[in-house]
């Protein structure tokens, strides 16, 4: 299980790699991992927005969006993020990842997500 550190080494992994990125897909792989909506909204809620900052609170990541809204992130027990340009590189267990327009790069996480 992730443990706080794990949690604060996240948010500066995702501070470095995603920040003031527009979203321009998001892409729901299992649907279980989705709290508190539906894939389809999520996917709709994201899409065009940016990540304008991230707090870490406990065990929770969340990631402030434009326009206002947040989007949350907890890990679980095997939760991860990665940053990847190519298709080859995605990790074997993503949940759920998003695509931003700089360099139609992907970050991908197997987390629970609201």
């Amino acid at each position: 299980m992730p443990e706080l550190p794990d949690v604060e080494i996240f948010k500066r992994y995702l501070d470095a790699t995603a920040l003031h990125q527009k979203i321009i897909r998001v892409s729901v792989r299992n649907r279980r991992i989705v709290r508190h909506t539906s894939p389809q909204a999520l996917a709709r809620n994201l899409d065009g927005r940016e990540l304008q900052s991230t707090r870490r609170h406990g065990k929770f990541l969340f990631g402030r969006l434009d326009k206002n809204g947040s989007v949350i992130f907890h890990f679980g027990m095997t939760g991860f993020l990665k940053y990847f340009e190519n298709k080859a590189e995605e990790p074997e267990h993503t949940r759920v990842w998003m695509q931003f327009n700089r360099l139609l790069s992907r970050f991908c996480l197997s987390a629970n997500v609201w």
